[in-house]
């Protein structure tokens, strides 16, 4: 089973905010708009792996303190 970690970003100004993913056909769902976040590698948990892909996709570190809520599905 692959598990995902993903979070739903806000600005200053409340916006959501997403991205568009690459327009190649070898990344599953290319020019697609996506949340951040990304695959919880093995002995990872989905904080920790969010925190990884969050550094590696935008260079942002995840804050603890204003984090709300993690939900495994």
């Amino acid at each position: 089973m692959i598990e995902i970690a993903q979070a739903l970003l806000f600005d200053r100004d409340g916006r959501l905010l997403i991205y568009l993913r690459d327009d190649k056909l070898s990344i599953p769902f290319p020019n697609h708009w996506d949340l951040f976040g990304g695959h919880v590698e093995v002995g990872e948990t989905p904080e920790e792996a969010l925190r990884r892909e969050l550094q590696e996709e935008i260079g942002a570190t995840l804050d603890s303190r204003r984090l709300t809520a993690i939900a495994a599905a």
